[in-house]
């Protein structure tokens, strides 16, 4: 479904840049400049959807622009029918050097798309610890990504004051030891029986069990992941401590 809305809005962007280089191609009437027009289209795709789709949309508008000289007289300032040798030699210059310029633009977009994966595959990789991290690209000379960045601030610091209560926090554990059950040590089972959100910034929890040394650090490893995601607590350090013994309000609610 997603990559349908994705297509369909990449052929909605095409189509609305024809039509308008369409209605400029009557406005300006016999000037060169009219090809100029055509050259929004392949720009604004390479820009968005990268070398693929700005090549095809190249070679569109090459397309186009051939049919009219075609079928229009008035194009280029011509007054008969007849097309000159001339303008068929502009034609296969301007449509050259139009496929070319959108392969390299769509080329250094999806390049500067991939640096941006490798760098946000990095980060999840070397820091585990604060999983979900925002990576927002920030431009000083262009100006670009700064509302973004304050927008992902906040956020990141509405997370880290974030608080779990303390029965949404119980009712997620039993999910999660219902899914994936502690391992057995020396035969025996750990048992975590109860969790409370300890303090904020970062979050920091407290877990109950009967022997906390004897649960691996790979089982604290799914808790936390499986914590951050059902409760959305992106790149922020989630923490959580073990402690021996039950609920410790058990015996107040008693």
């Amino acid at each position: 479904m997603g990559h349908l809305e994705r297509v369909n809005k990449e052929l909605l962007l095409v189509f609305s840049m024809f039509v308008i280089a369409l209605l400029l191609n009557f406005l300006i009437d016999g000037q060169r400049m009219v090809l100029y027009v055509y050259t929004l289209p392949t720009v604004a795709s390479a820009y968005m959807y990268g070398r693929r789709h700005a090549t095809l949309t190249a070679f569109a508008s090459v397309l186009l622009v051939t049919l009219l000289t075609m079928t229009s007289p008035g194009i280029f300032g011509r007054s008969s029918a007849a097309v000159p040798a001339t303008t068929w030699f502009d034609l296969v210059a301007w449509g050259s050097s139009l496929i070319i310029t959108a392969y390299l633009m769509g080329t250094l977009y999806e390049h500067k798309n991939e640096q941006l994966k490798e760098l946000r595959e990095t980060l999840e990789e070397r820091l585990t610890q604060v999983a979900g991290i925002s990576l927002v690209a920030v431009s000083a000379l262009a100006g670009t990504g700064l509302d973004r960045l304050m927008a992902d601030v906040f956020r990141s610091y509405a997370v880290w004051n974030h608080r779990v209560p303390t029965p949404d926090l119980n009712r997620w554990l039993a999910e999660a030891l219902e899914r994936h059950a502690p391992p057995a040590s020396k035969g025996r089972r750990v048992k975590i029986r109860f969790m409370t959100q300890a303090s904020a910034r970062p979050p920091t929890f407290v877990a109950f069990c009967g022997r906390p040394e004897a649960l691996p650090q790979a089982y604290l490893r799914y808790l936390t992941n499986s914590l951050r995601q059902a409760f959305d607590l992106p790149g922020v350090p989630i923490r959580i401590k073990l402690r021996k013994g039950d609920n410790p309000f058990a015996s107040k609610r008693s």
